[in-house]
């Protein structure tokens, strides 16, 4: 059932597959996009609360928009640097519904920051990152005999190391702060500081069972809610406190 399913998934959204190629405009919180000359293909896997779709740093004018599973006509305009898609309150097609956009000339992009979509669960992974003081890692842990698991972490942290993620937020909003981790006992209840726009906060990180056995265990905790007050550029920023806290914690992710 699921491979039929697959099959006439691929079938409808044929011409966002075959021929295309990566867009220049990166990861998306949303899903992915493809492109061919003059068209991008938006792919959304994730719906976002509020119906709308954002996308920075399009540097194109856009002809036309529509749904490729019917062709019906998708309402867009663009908002401080911001191309603004409206979309109805569940997907047209599932797994993923895909936006076809004809633009006019040449797909350019500006070099810009990561957004934070509003509606989503946004995450800000280890590998991307700008570190001081630490270093990216990776972990690799075998569960059962032949179940491997991997992890990009940021670790061999020093005191005052920090990590920070660099984005670009289209309209006010609250936020649920969370943060993925492996603790190790050496690193149990070590101080942390985490600050976005004049959002702060300390929080003790708590051992969550890594390093037996040679295994990884991470733990999601919510740290708290974060008002942004209007449309910016921001950097989220997590520093380690003192040194207890940089030997033993290994961070996958930010998430917001």
């Amino acid at each position: 059932a699921i491979l039929r399913e697959t099959g006439a998934w691929i079938r409808r959204n044929a011409e966002s597959i075959y021929g295309t190629s990566p867009s220049p405009l990166g990861r998306q919180p949303w899903g992915c996009i493809t492109a061919r000359p003059g068209s991008l293909y938006l792919h959304v896997l994730n719906w976002p609360r509020g119906g709308a779709l954002w996308i920075h740093g399009l540097r194109a004018g856009i002809k036309s928009a529509r749904w490729l599973v019917s062709g019906k006509t998708v309402s867009c305009g663009t908002k401080g640097g911001f191309l603004r898609i409206q979309l109805p309150e569940t997907p047209p097609d599932r797994p993923a519904a895909v936006i076809a956009l004809e633009v006019r000339g040449r797909i350019t992009v500006s070099r810009s920051a990561a957004v934070l979509h509003p509606g989503l669960v946004n995450e800000m992974d280890a590998p991307f990152a700008v570190l001081k003081k630490c270093r990216h890692g990776k972990q690799s842990w075998m569960e059962k005999f032949g179940d491997w698991h991997h992890a990009d972490l940021i670790e061999k942290w020093e005191a005052g190391g920090t990590a920070s993620w660099r984005f670009v937020l289209p309209e006010p909003g609250l936020f649920r702060l969370y943060a993925d981790y492996d603790c190790r006992e050496d690193a149990n209840d070590s101080e942390w500081e985490v600050t976005v726009g004049r959002n702060r906060w300390l929080f003790p990180v708590m051992a969550t069972g890594g390093g037996a056995f040679g295994r990884t265990r991470i733990r999601r905790e919510r740290l708290g809610v974060i008002h942004l007050p209007r449309a910016d550029a921001y950097t989220l920023t997590i520093r380690a406190c003192n040194e207890k806290a940089g030997q033993a914690m290994y961070l996958q992710r930010l998430a917001l």
